[in-house]
């Protein structure tokens, strides 16, 4: 990953946190992995590891009528093999594709990311309350229709070998491995009614508790507030082998990124689940597959 690169990223994420953006209504989701030799000179650097490093922002609501309070996310990174014929492989979620991903009786649960509010949440962040509250803005008539979702990997594997000039004929940069970057900043979208059948009945219950002299306690047909994130999904699968001859020896590498519909339906697949599952959790896949025999 270059400086170029390094630095967009942190612009981002600046932006997002000055803005008051993450956290209140959107989402974000940094991996950063890095199998080898790292040198670099900005800021200096000089490793042989074996790094991930992992960044959610999320909020958290605490009038949810369910007992989930997060949206939610999954990340993971496997690391297998020996030197010479490593295998890499990393799975990066959001959404109802993560609830797909990890339940295994698909029957029992109900397949939604969304969480049930008892009260709309105001999804602006301090630097945009102030701004409305100065600017004496209506927010609900501003609130777009149309949101942005962020999603971007960044991948090298092998020798790369970078220049920026402050080091006359010298190289300022060497990477030797593996190294990859993954951001999703998906909004977070607020709607009024909610689908939970329990969600619906809690949200009932306590309205004719807390209000005795209530005029209409017949029970509504939906809930009142809903919240959720798109669906992304992105996945790499790496395979090396330098032990064997030169004819045998080479590289397998294969990446996936997909969102919305695409996500959830790809995840959705058994086989691909049981691919996936078995990579996020060698050893609890081994066990299943024993006790199935």
């Amino acid at each position: 990953m270059n400086h170029k690169w390094n630095f967009n990223i942190l612009l981002i994420i600046g932006i997002f946190l000055l803005s008051g953006c993450a956290g209140y209504d959107r989402v974000l989701f940094i991996t950063k992995t890095n199998v080898g030799l790292d040198i670099d000179d900005t800021p200096p650097t000089a490793e042989i590891t074996i790094a991930r490093r992992e960044l959610a922002i999320v909020p958290t609501y605490q009038d949810t009528l369910g007992e989930e309070k997060t949206l939610p996310l999954l990340g993971s990174f496997g690391l297998t093999g020996g030197v010479f014929n490593p295998r890499i492989s990393s799975v990066f979620a959001g959404g109802d594709a993560a609830v797909i991903l990890v339940t295994e009786n698909k029957e029992d649960i109900k397949l939604d990311s969304s969480l049930c509010l008892a009260q709309k949440p105001d999804a602006r962040g301090p630097f945009k309350r102030f701004w409305h509250w100065i600017t004496n803005t209506d927010y609900e008539k501003i609130s777009p229709h149309t949101r942005a979702f962020y999603f971007a990997t960044d991948t090298s594997f092998g020798l790369k070998v970078g220049w920026k000039g402050t080091g006359g004929p010298y190289p300022t940069s060497l990477k030797l491995g593996y190294n990859r970057m993954e951001l999703a900043s998906p909004p977070i979208f607020v709607k009024e009614g909610c689908s939970d059948p329990k969600a619906i009945a809690k949200y009932n219950a306590r309205r004719v508790a807390t209000t005795p002299n209530i005029d209409d306690p017949t029970p509504v047909d939906v809930g009142p507030w809903e919240v959720k994130v798109p669906s992304f999904f992105a996945s790499l699968d790496n395979r090396s082998n330098f032990l064997t001859g030169p004819a045998d020896s080479g590289v397998t590498h294969v990446q996936f990124f997909a969102t919305g519909k695409v996500a959830k339906v790809w995840v959705g697949r058994s086989s691909v689940q049981k691919a996936i599952f078995k990579r996020m959790a060698p050893e609890a896949a081994k066990l299943e597959e024993e006790s199935n025999d």
